[in-house]
């Protein structure tokens, strides 16, 4: 995938999957994650426009020490975790500072196909009446004239 391909996906979606967390006055987030992969922008409040693009990818832990910290099998010692984040991808300013190429983005799309085919099926059902007396059979309703 082309390295504006891996961030139009990601822009797709976090656009339509991601949750937004105010971080500061200056900037909003946005992260969308699961258990294999983790996208985080930084979005400009009077643009909206992304202005910083971050993949990190949850690759399976086999070692004995990670990010400063040395698990133990020791009572009420630090748990071995079973992944570590590795980064695969950074963007900021229009211009792609890391990609390390991979299986990840052949993912990036599957997500974003699955999110097209739900947005697709909502556009669907548009213009179809839903059965909703159940919701409002309690409330008087007069049919405006």
């Amino acid at each position: 995938m082309a390295q504006d391909g891996v961030f139009s996906t990601a822009a797709y979606i976090l656009q339509n999957e991601g949750e937004l967390a105010p971080e500061s006055p200056l900037a909003l987030q946005s992260a969308y994650a699961d258990d294999r992969i983790e996208l985080v922008a930084s979005i400009s409040p009077a643009s909206g426009q992304i202005i910083a693009l971050f993949i990190n990818l949850n690759l399976p832990y086999e070692g004995e020490y990670v990010s400063g910290v040395t698990a133990s099998d020791t009572p009420f010692a630090l748990p071995s975790p079973l992944t570590f984040e590795t980064p695969v991808y950074q963007w900021a300013g229009g211009e792609v500072s890391l990609h390390r190429p991979g299986l990840w983005e052949t993912y990036l799309q599957h997500i974003a196909r699955g999110i097209e085919a739900r947005v697709q099926a909502l556009n669907m059902l548009n213009g179809v009446p839903v059965d909703d007396s159940g919701l409002f059979g309690d409330v008087p309703l007069i049919t405006p004239h």
